[in-house]
């Protein structure tokens, strides 16, 4: 799990704007739902990584809803002029950095590395409690 002083650290590389912007209380409870957002399955480095981009998630997400423009990030843009009709996002396919979604679809890609699937699941988990049922 993030500590504070661990996300600053880690902000500054990979957002640095954000990192001058927020006071402690709030990203401590910004960690504290990245964290419940931490995919069960990744320990260390992994875990973390997840916990960061989802942390970095919330927190465009906020500076954007400060700013009213929330919307204006995640929905697409459409635009018609006469008979042509333009429809475009750059949030939307994960190529804006400074967009929320770019984020979450970083997030989601370690998320899905969790995913149960069917009768599958993919764990590196050894503590898991089909072991004792199974003898693995």
């Amino acid at each position: 799990m993030l500590t504070i002083e661990k996300a600053k650290t880690l902000l500054s590389v990979y957002a640095p704007a954000l990192v001058a912007e927020i006071t402690d209380e709030k990203l401590d409870v910004l960690l504290a739902v990245a964290a419940s957002h931490r995919p069960r399955c990744l320990k260390g480095v992994k875990g973390d990584e997840a916990e960061l981009y989802y942390l970095i998630y919330l927190m465009l997400l906020a500076k954007a809803t400060d700013r009213q423009q929330a919307t204006d990030l995640l929905a697409v843009q459409s635009a018609r002029v006469g008979e042509e009709q333009y429809t475009f996002s750059a949030s939307e396919t994960g190529e804006n950095a400074s967009s929320p979604a770019y984020w979450l679809a970083k997030w989601q890609v370690l998320e899905d590395i969790c995913a149960s699937l069917g009768a599958i699941t993919v764990s590196g988990d050894a503590d898991c409690c089909c072991h004792e049922h199974w003898g693995a």
